[in-house]
């Protein structure tokens, strides 16, 4: 039983806190792009692409959506990003 609530509380910290690791591609116009999931702080993803656009970004998409998440011994709801952008 322990080990499901360090899960549950690992899930939880994970979806909530948000795990901010940008996954790389080529962009539209040929320039480094990545493609990141915020958790519930978009905040995150904008203070990531900072640091890996050091010379500034276009955002290709931004999207939303709620998730679920265990929260002591139930499952409650919260807010998921995604940013994908392109470095100038």
């Amino acid at each position: 039983m322990r080990t499901l609530s360090v899960l549950s509380c690992v899930t939880c910290l994970l979806v909530l806190g948000g795990c901010v690791s940008p996954q790389e591609f080529k962009g539209p116009n040929g320039r480094n792009a990545y493609s990141m999931s915020c958790g519930s702080q978009l905040d995150a993803c904008y203070h990531k692409a900072k640091k890996v656009c050091p010379n500034g970004y276009d955002i290709l998409d931004r999207a939303s959506g709620t998730v679920a998440a265990p929260y002591g011994g139930a499952m409650g709801a919260t807010q998921q990003y995604n940013l994908s952008i392109e470095c100038k």
